[in-house]
């Protein structure tokens, strides 16, 4: 799981600065959205209607799971015949994909700061969370990375309930550090974005790496 600006900048000030970590108190889960090629395709897909701002998710060959967002003008209007990210092994922050004339660009760093496109409208709202381990528990996988995992069920709106309007592509999570703007503390992109209807329930559940909607 990605840290932020925020955490990073505090664990080297801790480190090699000598100043101390204050602890937060309460985590506000964000929905992270992206707008997919379509309301039916969240990744990739050949001779498909794109237009510069279109963001979608990739996966690499080491399983790892991006962002990325188109730029520039696409011939035709549509991504190429061949997939462009096939011959990409590992992806890298920030790195430029080329594809029928356009571009991709991986979306972490501008995520790392902050900057992401989150749910809005149709009854979303952030929910708070205590900082404990009755919400939260902590392991390492298995290339050694600290993992952040959610113990209970995260809801996207009050009481969890039904949106009333469609979210779009729910893609992933950023931990924020308040209930409106704030910092991102950690994030989350999924292997799998669920399209939210009106009607349907967002939430992420316990130890949940997609959104589930009821």
């Amino acid at each position: 799981m990605p840290v932020g600006e925020t955490v990073s900048s505090a664990i080297a000030n801790a480190y090699f600065q000598g100043t101390g970590i204050t602890a937060v108190s309460d985590i506000y889960p964000a929905l992270i959205t992206i707008t997919g090629l379509s309301t039916s395709v969240s990744g990739w897909a050949a001779s498909t209607a794109v237009t510069s701002g279109t963001t979608t998710i990739v996966e690499d060959i080491g399983g790892v799971y991006c962002i990325f967002k188109a730029s520039g003008t696409f011939t035709g209007g549509t991504t190429g015949t061949s997939n462009p990210f096939t011959s990409q092994t590992c992806f890298s922050e920030g790195m430029t994909v080329t594809d029928n004339g356009g571009t991709w660009t991986e979306q972490s760093i501008v995520i790392r700061g902050g900057t992401f496109v989150e749910a809005s409208g149709g009854n979303y709202a952030r929910q708070t969370y205590a900082s404990t381990s009755t919400n939260f528990t902590l392991s390492v996988d298995s290339n050694n990375r600290e993992k952040v995992v959610n113990a209970v069920v995260f809801y996207f709106t009050p009481s969890g309930a039904a949106a009333t309007a469609a979210f779009g592509w729910g893609a992933g999570v950023a931990y924020m550090s308040a209930s409106t703007a704030g910092n991102i503390l950690f994030w989350i992109i999924f292997s799998n974005p669920t399209y939210i209807t009106s009607g349907s329930t967002p939430q992420l559940p316990a130890s949940g790496d997609s959104i589930a909607v009821g």
